[in-house]
């Protein structure tokens, strides 16, 4: 069984308390489980210059740096941030996330839903899969999840969990979709 408790070192509390001050999404438990999931091993922050740098991302693709921000092409992929601008960028991840999921949500309007229609934990966990797979559609460009939104329509929690089960490079992302479950589930 997933355990509610998540131990943070002492860099990400120092982060998590700044975050709270700069946005209530990044600092709700939501943003922080979103945080956690994507980097909480800190991959590419220098401890000795105090700042993130870009590094090689899991999934493959362009380079990630600090929460899951993927490089663009006009970036300088040796160029390091600091902690004030990596959250800056994480908390402009986040909403453009959940404005994708919306737009793509009413778009398609599976069960004949459209967003507002959603509890905020659903709409949360739509938007966590929008941040970290770019998109509510599949490869041939229509909606992604009809399962995920039918379980949420019947109110079948323990499906929803499951239908939120994301891959990167065949293994599936148990732990970043627990903790996700864990930070939205009181709000569906």
């Amino acid at each position: 069984m997933f355990s509610n408790r998540v131990f943070l070192n002492n860099n990400l509390k120092r982060l998590i308390a700044k975050t709270l001050v700069a946005s209530s999404l990044v600092g709700s438990a939501y943003g922080v489980s979103i945080m956690v999931s994507e980097n909480d091993a800190k991959v590419g922050w220098n401890k000795w210059k105090q700042e993130w740098c870009p590094h090689d991302s899991v999934e493959g693709g362009t380079k990630t740096i600090a929460y899951g921000h993927k490089l663009l092409p006009t970036d300088d992929p040796n160029k390091c941030i600091s902690d004030e601008e990596a959250l800056r960028l994480f908390e402009q991840d986040l909403l453009k996330a959940e404005e994708k999921a919306r737009s793509e949500f009413n778009h398609f309007r599976p069960q004949n839903l459209e967003w507002d229609d959603l509890t905020l934990g659903e709409q949360q966990i739509l938007s966590a899969l929008v941040f970290n797979i770019g998109t509510l559609k599949n490869k041939r460009g229509t909606f992604g999840w009809p399962k995920l939104v039918k379980a949420m329509f019947d109110k079948e929690y323990d499906t929803v969990r499951e239908e939120m089960l994301t891959y990167t490079n065949g293994k599936p992302l148990t732990r970043k979709r627990d903790l996700i479950w864990e930070a939205v589930r009181n709000n569906i």
